[in-house]
């Protein structure tokens, strides 16, 4: 999973698909740290850390 130069999240064979309330977010490990990635409201929010997958996903629901 990346984020083109324009905003776009892309998925790559590293990442999977999650649901954050209502959306869509793509997370992802990587070097040993989850990434959570996401847009709302045309703007796209990363949330990365030394967190495991449903931890991330509980911290990007606490933000929409």
């Amino acid at each position: 999973m990346s984020e083109s130069a324009d905003g776009v999240i892309v998925e790559n064979e590293n990442s999977e698909k999650v649901r954050i309330g209502d959306l869509e977010g793509l997370y992802t490990e990587l070097f040993g740290s989850g990434m959570l990635s996401f847009e709302k409201d045309g703007v796209v929010v990363t949330v990365s850390g030394n967190l495991g997958k449903e931890e991330l996903i509980k911290v990007a629901e606490s933000m929409i």
